[in-house]
């Protein structure tokens, strides 16, 4: 009976060996994983900073423009207000040239 005895305490010691190999290898691997997960996550935050960024100079961009087409408008309303009131008055008339006093004798 020893040969079983010595054979289970083998194995035995070699699962308690190999368990550490085996999750030295499976923890090496997640901090692999780990290492690329933070470097995509910090690669993804920048790119949602630069997009806030440019959505925040977009936004004032808008607003800008948004406010030159209401100047615009206004002025286009101005000048329609205004060929509308020049339309609506009748035509002057041109001042008569004098006449040269017709002279009877």
């Amino acid at each position: 009976m020893d040969g079983p005895r010595w054979m289970m305490r083998t194995v035995a010691a070699a699962v308690f060996v190999a368990i550490p190999m085996v999750a030295g290898c499976e923890s090496q691997q997640q901090r692999e994983e780990i290492a690329r997960l933070n470097t995509e996550l910090t690669a993804v935050t920048q790119e949602r900073s630069d997009a806030q960024k440019r959505v925040e100079e977009l936004t004032q961009e808008n607003s800008q423009l948004s406010g030159k087409v209401d100047e615009l408008a206004q002025k286009v309303s101005e000048l329609e207000q205004a060929v509308a009131k020049a339309q609506a008055k009748p035509a002057a008339k041109a001042p008569a040239k004098a006449r040269p006093a017709s002279t009877k004798r």
